[in-house]
């Protein structure tokens, strides 16, 4: 007998633990396993209903984690459900247990009325569920020596209990207007913090924390923010000597391009920029509930056409999906959602997962009107390249999942 259901017991996460730790990382068993005991359960998203699991014949033999999250698209709040540790016991593959769990996951979404999903996806699996890459993965690579012989005033020391309001306003003020950040409590940032084994900021001569840097190991950043020029360079210096001293030579720095911290070290020393994505797998999203979602966009939509040569235009934009038909108003800049039914104005015809990678601006307007599966009329096409400009989208290291 085959059922889908949340776990519900202690034995239920133990079973679970084993299966994600022996699936996904079966090389590194007891690190992932005490990861899935111990690091998941203390997410203070977390709940029990959200970690999905096949059981048959008694036997926990697949599982599916959903990541309770809130997204920033500008000035727009988003809950996004991420997939996390989607995993089958070899012996019970292709057998139809991964299409039941996935539309137990989605369906479970809908009903507890997330407005994303999003996943980093290792294979295509994922694209028969209406999820399309929305965006890369960045990272600077650096040699150790040429950072390592910068100078600066600041000082560089390890985490402190008292530092963390001051790494919560780096992160803010750096990261929350990019497309697609995660938005931070305390109690959150406690938790990811636990899980690093190294942190180090850069302080003043007053004590004030001016930058920080996260990751596993100093030869690879999984998040650093500075607030100035002088922070990124005690941050670049210290991981320069530290690789050095360690034997190594190299950094890999876990940043987008345009971020402030790239632009600092690409004015230091010799770069290389790297950016991976695959068309069908990677970070992808999809939208779980259109209407409810373009509802909570329609102030940032309204932003963004006033920035934009539409900034004045009156009509209606009608959104042709998979999910159902959605009808924007637009009238001097302010868009709001229509509900009459009305059959005037442009149009277009877009599947929801090519509207995903347009909110978050990993492909233009012009990009998917070439589209096999899509229409979008010559007028519409710049109108709604107004509406959902190119972004360089990117989730902070700490949030990966």
């Amino acid at each position: 007998m085959v059922t889908i259901r949340s776990v519900e017991s202690p034995t239920d996460l133990e079973q679970a633990a084993n299966l994600g730790a022996s699936t996904l990382r079966p090389n590194h068993y007891q690190e992932a396993k005490q990861f899935w005991r111990t690091a998941v359960p203390a997410d203070p998203t977390y709940r029990q209903a959200n970690q999905r699991v096949v059981e048959v014949d008694g036997r926990i033999v697949g599982q599916a984690l959903i990541v309770d999250r809130t997204v920033a698209i500008g000035v727009a709040r988003l809950r996004v459900g991420g997939i996390s540790g989607f995993a089958l016991l070899p012996e019970y593959q292709s057998q139809g247990h991964a299409e039941v769990l996935m539309q137990d996951c989605l369906s479970y979404m809908n009903k507890q009325r997330y407005d994303l999903s999003v996943v980093n996806a290792p294979t295509s699996f994922y694209l028969r569920y209406g999820y399309a890459t929305a965006w890369p993965s960045y990272a600077l690579k650096v040699k150790a020596e040429d950072v390592a012989r910068l100078t600066s005033p600041l000082n560089i020391r390890p985490l402190a209990a008292d530092d963390l309001p001051a790494l919560m306003s780096l992160y803010e003020s750096a990261s929350l207007t990019r497309v697609g950040s995660f938005l931070r409590d305390e109690t959150y940032w406690r938790w990811r913090l636990a899980q690093q084994r190294r942190v180090r900021v850069a302080v003043d001569g007053e004590g004030a924390v001016r930058g920080y840097v996260t990751g596993n190991a100093p030869a690879e950043v999984l998040e650093a923010i500075a607030a100035d020029r002088e922070a990124a360079i005690a941050l670049l210096t210290d991981l320069g000597r530290e690789v050095l001293a360690g034997g190594g030579s190299d950094c890999t720095i876990s940043v987008p391009p345009d971020d402030l911290f790239a632009r600092w070290t690409l004015e230091l020393c010799p770069v290389d920029i790297c950016q991976a994505s695959r068309p069908d797998a990677g970070w992808m999203a999809r939208f779980i509930d259109l209407p409810r979602t373009l509802a909570k966009l329609t102030e940032e939509l309204g932003v963004r056409l006033l920035r934009s040569p539409y900034r004045d235009w009156r009509g209606r934009l009608r959104l042709l999906t998979d999910m159902g038909t959605v009808i924007l108003g637009c009238r001097y800049s302010e868009v709001t959602l229509l509900s009459d039914g009305s059959t005037t104005g442009l149009y277009c015809r877009i599947p929801q997962a090519r509207l995903a990678q347009l909110l978050f601006g990993y492909r233009s307007a012009f990009e998917v009107a070439d589209d096999t599966d899509a229409y979008i009329g010559r007028d519409a096409i710049p109108l709604l390249a107004g509406l959902f400009p190119r972004a360089t989208a990117a989730l902070a290291g700490l949030d990966w999942f």
